[in-house]
């Protein structure tokens, strides 16, 4: 939901495009998405949940990874293009996978109250994300003004920040899976 959230101004700002061009490179990507999405679902029912959120999770982590080195390799920006792409390809792929993965771990009895808790956490981790990006990239967390409590390391390294989520979140569904005998 972070990335998401931030596409359009690190595309804007860090990759150098117009807001226009960062529109259409949105537009790609949910297209994308929806043009992939049946396919997820016939790769949960194939692999399981468990197998195809750590494809997912693997695939953002390389999604990620060509996102920061747009700038930092001074490749050309129009890789963006893929870059938005992938990414829609990548959020169908965690939204197939994420509820049959959670039905698979949790109680059949319980299955209201779990998707109750899955909404929230993800209403929580829409607010705590940006504040983390800001965090991260600004030194101060109030569109420029008040005290100096950011780390102002731009928007590139709160791309890392999602990186290293993207790994803990693999590291976890692994160990998950493997406790339900469903790792790879």
């Amino acid at each position: 939901n972070t990335a998401a959230l931030f596409a359009f101004r690190y595309g804007t700002v860090t990759i150098g495009f117009s807001e226009y061009k960062v529109w259409w490179v949105l537009a790609v990507g949910i297209a994308a998405a929806m043009v992939s999405a049946p396919l997820w679902g016939m790769l949960v029912d194939r692999l399981g949940s468990f197998r195809s959120m750590q494809i997912v999770l693997a695939a953002w982590f390389f999604v990620l990874l060509g996102t920061v080195a747009i700038p930092w390799l001074g490749l050309p920006n129009d890789l963006y293009w893929a870059i938005g792409a992938f990414s829609g390809i990548m959020v169908a792929g965690t939204w197939v996978t994420d509820r049959p993965l959670l039905l698979k771990i949790i109680p059949a009895e319980h299955a209201g109250q779990f998707f109750g808790l899955h909404s929230l956490t993800g209403r929580l981790g829409t607010i705590i994300g940006p504040v983390m990006w800001g965090f991260i990239a600004a030194d101060k967390l109030w569109f420029g003004q008040g005290p100096s409590i950011g780390l102002g390391m731009g928007q590139t390294y709160s791309v890392v920040g999602l990186i290293f989520a993207t790994i803990l979140a693999l590291y976890f569904v692994s160990r998950s899976g493997d406790e339900f005998g469903a790792g790879l």
